[in-house]
């Protein structure tokens, strides 16, 4: 059989309507799944939706297109959905997820430092896990420094990127690795001792590197109990819970999200780490939590879950 004769052979099978409509739509399938998901970053704006819906079924469903071109309607969809998505949504203004906490009540943080005297071989090499610490009030700068390694915006983003979906946008790239870049970890501070910072638990704003108080009075021994009674929390002048909202994450990626969180919660907590010490402050990550207890202790919504406490405390000397 000659190319001739196969082509009249595909051609006849195809126009009959059911079958035509079977090869089409093995083929159709994962092209239009591909669109779907880009496209539903971008949900609220249905034109774009609309205009490339009826371009499918332009070329799909009319016969403007036969199967031995299906590489050039793969390349044509693909450069459509490419155009549409970033034309309309880069002149979008960005979806921002507030915080729980009114804005007016922020403390703008010290701003971060990008350098150090420390290496980070250096930094891994003396890392170690530390649960005594000296009672003196940490630094506000200090503060501000690990909270910036562990979820600091290290690229400011303003517009949604096309190639991102998700819920809600959140301004930026971070210091931490965010599978699909939809950072779901949030950070409580338990202040007990802090230069410049009534006692009280805060949360942190990444966006903005800004902290505000969820409540007041020190939460530390809350904390502690939660974490079945484990005493470096009570020992640090103060403590950060990291928690997370895994909604944001299964948006995307469904049953896998849960992993995905958890080894970015542990990305946070290095960065934590080495940031620490670079600072002469110890610290070590707490896993063995109760979590509902935590949850009430803390006043967190129900859309978040914690994961971790870290007390941090300047070291203690070492003898020679």
């Amino acid at each position: 059989m000659d190319e001739g004769q196969n082509y009249d052979v595909i051609s006849s099978y195809t126009n009959r309507p059911e079958r035509r409509e079977n090869i089409l739509g093995r083929r159709e399938k994962p092209i239009t799944k591909r669109i779907s998901n880009l496209t539903n970053a971008y949900g609220r704006y249905n034109f774009i939706t609309v205009t490339i819906e009826q371009t499918i079924q332009k070329i799909i469903f009319r016969k403007y297109i036969n199967p031995l071109n299906l590489s050039v309607m793969k390349r044509l969809l693909t450069l459509l959905t490419f155009l549409g998505v970033v034309v309309f949504a880069t002149s979008q203004e960005v979806a921002i997820e507030n915080p729980v906490i009114q804005e007016n009540l922020a403390i703008q943080l010290p701003a971060p430092s990008f350098d150090s005297k420390t290496s980070v071989e250096k930094a891994l090499l003396t890392r170690r896990s530390e649960r005594t610490f000296l009672q003196d009030a940490i630094k506000l700068e200090d503060l501000s420094q690990i909270l910036w390694a562990a979820q600091g915006v290290s690229l400011r983003i303003d517009t949604i990127p096309f190639w991102w979906t998700g819920e809600k946008w959140l301004g930026g790239l971070r210091t931490a690795p965010s599978a699909g870049a939809l950072f779901p970890i949030e950070l409580y501070i338990a202040v007990g001792n802090v230069e410049n910072l009534d006692p009280g638990l805060y949360k942190y704003n990444a966006l903005n590197h800004t902290i505000a108080k969820v409540s007041d009075g020190d939460k530390r021994e809350d904390v502690r109990k939660s974490a079945l009674g484990q005493a470096a929390i009570k020992n640090g002048p103060a403590c950060i819970v990291i928690a997370a909202n895994f909604s944001r994450t299964e948006y995307k990626y469904k049953t896998r999200a849960s992993q995905y969180v958890y080894i970015e919660s542990g990305a946070v907590c290095q960065n934590i780490f080495l940031q620490c010490n670079t600072l002469g402050i110890g610290t070590v990550m707490i896993g063995a939590i109760r979590e509902e207890s935590m949850k009430v202790a803390l006043g967190m919504p129900d859309s978040e879950t914690p994961i971790g406490v870290m007390p941090l405390g300047y070291l203690i000397p070492k003898e020679e």
